[in-house]
């Protein structure tokens, strides 16, 4: 193995190679072990293995196997991974902020309502002026356009967490601009 480590050290292919094929198991099993999740596992050790060749001149074959090696990169990898993944937290709008955002029209409602519902329109449409363009896109996609997540993921060509993101930032920007 030593002699595997040098050369991988000096950039030879076939003993980065070789040892990718000797440490995935190990690897990969800690990380299913720990996220009980083969595609996490999967994506955390594709992370562990292109930091560990990036940095291979770094190890230090006195005092740790390069599996332990490996295995220490996986662990500070995947805790990389959940600082990452923090869930934001969920901005409630009211039900008459909801109600604002979605901007139904109600058949039975009387002139002076419909009067009230064009003005609180007309303020809404203020509010998205004071938004970022990225802001305005989310919220009208998502209430006005009544898109799910998945189809404004595929129309802004973003992942599902960037759609998430943006939107609780834009409802944050919207409820921000409704209460001042």
């Amino acid at each position: 193995m030593p002699n595997l480590i040098q050369e991988a050290k000096n950039g030879k292919e076939s003993a980065i190679n070789q040892l990718y094929k000797d440490n995935k198991k190990i690897v990969y099993g800690f990380l299913v072990k720990e996220t009980k999740n083969k595609t996490l596992a999967e994506h955390i050790q594709s992370i562990t293995f292109e930091k560990a060749f990036d940095r291979i001149e770094t190890y230090d074959e006195i005092g740790n196997q390069f599996s332990t090696w490996l295995i220490a990169i996986a662990k500070n990898s995947l805790l990389d991974h959940y600082r990452k993944k923090k869930a934001p937290t969920i901005v409630e709008l009211s039900e008459e902020d909801e109600v604002l955002l979605y901007n139904f029209h109600d058949a039975s409602k009387t002139i002076e309502e419909e009067l009230i519902t064009l003005e609180k329109s007309e303020q809404m449409n203020k509010m998205l002026n004071r938004l970022t363009e990225e802001e305005k896109e989310i919220i009208t996609l998502r209430f006005f356009e009544d898109k799910s997540y998945r189809e404004i993921s595929y129309e802004i060509n973003q992942t599902l967490d960037v759609v998430r993101t943006r939107l609780f930032r834009a409802k944050k920007s919207l409820k921000n601009l409704l209460t001042n």
